[in-house]
């Protein structure tokens, strides 16, 4: 059986989510859903800040890596998905290399891992760089539009302050 899929410029193959998301489903994804994760950590592991740390710099670096792929690639959700998996590995490079003063902390690991699954989630409902549901209305050829502008804002305060937070 044949579907009927609406036609536009991008094709079904390359969205996750057909409608146009709204500036408040945006909202959500960008800046409450994170903001939860991280008091959740806070209020059920408050003897342990770090581990809130890594869940919001988790979030930060994937979501300012993964939304430079999907401008890169007009908005495709596999570009988005590749970079979560890419930052998920980085991760886990970095907390077992760099970061590993004593030895691999799975919790830390896990922590940052479910901010860069959020991260990927957000800009996947966001349909982040489709030309379509993120029309370019700032002259700027890397951030493109207002959710651009807020999407850089919102992925370098959350590595700034769960880099902080990690580290107190």
């Amino acid at each position: 059986m044949a579907r009927n899929w609406p036609e536009t410029s991008v094709g079904p193959a390359r969205r996750v989510v057909m409608e146009e998301p709204t500036s408040l489903e945006r909202w959500l994804w960008l800046v409450v859903f994170p903001a939860a994760g991280f008091l959740g950590f806070v209020k059920f592991l408050a003897p342990r800040l770090d581990y809130a740390g890594h869940f919001l710099a988790g979030f930060g670096a994937t979501l300012g890596a993964a939304w430079l792929a999907a401008r890169l690639t007009s908005g495709s959700p596999w570009a988005v998905v590749a970079a979560t998996v890419a930052c998920i590995g980085l991760g886990a490079v970095v907390e077992g290399t760099i970061f590993a003063l004593a030895a691999f902390d799975d919790i830390d690991f896990g922590a940052q891992s479910l901010g860069a699954v959020l991260a990927g989630l957000a800009l996947l409902h966001g349909r982040a760089g489709d030309p379509e549901a993120d029309s370019p209305d700032l002259d700027s050829p890397l951030l493109g539009s207002t959710y651009g502008a807020a999407v850089a804002c919102v992925s370098f305060a959350s590595l700034v302050l769960g880099t902080l937070a990690a580290f107190a």
